[in-house]
């Protein structure tokens, strides 16, 4: 359910967004377009991001669970091998890629505004910044 709130309101912001865009003046489609692009790109990195870490994380949890004293020193290489295997996820470099491609196509076209695009990233990472806090302070209640 909070995934889907937390969407919605995602989606809420980037429209409070562009209305207050209009506000400015200037070329208000290459601003949308920069904005949407560093929002939406910046978006699909984190989630991409946060899947990868995710599974990973979960099976090295059971892969310790089984892990007997003997094994300690390969938990150093193990751990090597973790930062190695989550760095090259497939949807994250897929993320990473469509963001690129994104950006290569404002670029072509010469649409590209490097302050807008900073300000979607900006705004993406503080919204889901004050989510996960807000996340966080209504499980730390529950319980």
């Amino acid at each position: 359910m909070c995934k889907i709130q937390c969407l919605l309101i995602l989606l809420a912001f980037q429209l409070i967004a562009i209305i207050a865009m209009i506000f400015f003046d200037g070329k208000l489609e290459v601003k949308i377009l920069n904005f949407e692009a560093g929002f939406i790109g910046f978006l699909l990195v984190m989630v991409a991001n946060f899947f990868s870490f995710n599974k990973k994380i979960s099976n090295e949890l059971q892969k310790l669970e089984t892990l007997e004293t003997k094994d300690r020193k390969k938990q150093r290489f193990s751990n090597f091998v973790l930062g190695i295997s989550v760095s090259s996820s497939l949807w994250r470099i897929l993320a990473y890629v469509f963001f690129c491609l994104i950006l290569f196509c404002l670029m072509h076209y010469h649409f590209f505004s490097i302050v807008w695009v900073i300000i979607g990233i900006l705004t993406c990472l503080i919204l889901i910044l004050i989510l996960q806090s807000i996340r966080i302070k209504k499980q730390s209640s529950e319980k």
